[in-house]
């Protein structure tokens, strides 16, 4: 009897095993591939999941050496869903991923809650791959010491908002290469106490934001303010992302759908190496796109302090 129970018991303890093995949900092929190149996703396929075993005690994430593996294969990464998973990370480094995020992924990163160190930078602006994360939501990370963003090529708001810590002895990193005379891009820092920040109060005394140097004609393309209502407001939102374009994939001309009639006050094209290729300050009804090579390019379309990108195929 006893001998005729072993192979039932052993069938059943193995499939009690292979059926509780926790998986995580890693929907953007993009994101699990540069994970499979970091040898962290151990089965090596792009399936749509990791094993949760596989990322829970990740300490450190840094992409910024796959460079030549990732980035000249065309990977960018829209949805870092699953991050939250990662929950021993305390350092994370996206430099050098082509990644476009839309506001909805703004608190992507806030389950990470040992995160210490963010970092996401591009070599330059003209060359390479390029980051745009255009809301960062960090009020949930009581450990962050340091946020780095040199170059990124869009950073609207950072909320830091956090009643929980006061990022004493806290860097801010906002250098960037490019400069735009005389313009000058403001990144709003969302704050509890804006008047404690603007005037200098610890523990804002403690803190280091580090801007671009003036040039020679004192235009500083990147600064800072400290506000306690960073956030785009909702109806600000909805007009921006109704704009569309189309025909996607285009061959000769652009056209712009902007249902709500907003006004738009510039449109950029960027290749897939984040070479600015083509630019109209005054948008009409199309962009003309005949000379671009085919391929990937991503839309830049700025409404006042406001942009929103989309990606398109050139025929």
């Amino acid at each position: 009897m006893k001998l005729t129970r072993l192979p039932f018991i052993f069938v059943m303890v193995f499939y009690i095993q292979t059926s509780t093995a926790q998986t995580t949900a890693i929907p953007d092929p993009n994101f699990e591939q540069a994970l499979i190149d970091l040898n962290i996703d151990s089965d090596g396929v792009v399936n749509g999941h990791v094993l949760t075993a596989d990322i829970e005690n990740v300490v450190e994430l840094d992409f910024s050496n796959l460079y030549d593996s990732f980035f000249y294969n065309g990977g960018i990464i829209t949805d870092f869903t699953g991050i939250e998973d990662f929950t021993a990370l305390e350092i994370l480094n996206l430099t050098n991923l082509t990644v476009l995020l839309q506001e909805e992924q703004s608190d992507v990163f806030n389950s990470n809650t040992n995160l210490k160190d963010f970092r996401a930078d591009t070599g330059s602006f003209d060359v390479g791959p390029f980051i745009q994360i255009p809301y960062l939501d960090f009020s949930n990370l009581d450990n962050l010491e340091y946020i780095s963003l040199v170059t990124s090529f869009q950073i609207n708001s950072i909320n830091l908002d956090n009643p929980n810590s006061n990022y004493e002895n806290l860097t801010i990193d906002l250098s960037h290469e490019y400069w735009d005379p005389p313009s000058t891009y403001t990144v709003c820092i969302n704050v509890s106490t804006a008047q404690a920040a603007s005037s200098n109060q610890y523990p804002y005394n403690t803190w280091n934001i580090i801007t671009p140097q003036p040039d020679q004609n004192g235009y500083v393309y990147r600064d800072y303010q400290f506000s306690s209502t960073c956030s785009l407001s909702v109806n600000d939102f909805k007009n921006l992302t109704a704009i569309a374009v189309y025909p996607n994939p285009a061959q000769d001309k652009l056209w712009f759908d902007n249902p709500r009639q907003i006004n738009i006050d510039k449109a950029e094209i960027y290749n897939i190496s984040g070479q600015k290729v083509r630019w109209v300050s005054k948008v009409g009804d199309f962009m003309d796109i005949a000379s671009l090579n085919s391929g990937v390019y991503f839309v830049r379309i700025i409404s006042g302090e406001n942009a929103v990108t989309l990606k398109i195929l050139k025929h």
